[in-house]
């Protein structure tokens, strides 16, 4: 195999927001528990299955 010289592929670094393809609402169930922590803030980079509330079990 012989190395050759070639133009090389130009990348471009953009600066935004990405925005989501769907949504999933959460809301608040009082028969989990009557005390709940947000466990993430606004802005924050998260994962899937990433738990985003807490409830307080001991409450309910």
């Amino acid at each position: 195999m012989k190395v050759k010289k070639e133009q090389l592929a130009s990348s471009v670094l953009l600066i935004g927001m990405v925005k989501a393809e769907s949504e999933q609402y959460v809301y608040f169930d009082n028969t989990i528990g009557r005390n709940a922590s947000v466990t993430v803030y606004v802005g924050e980079e998260i994962s899937v299955a990433q738990q985003l509330i807490q409830y307080d079990s001991t409450s309910a």
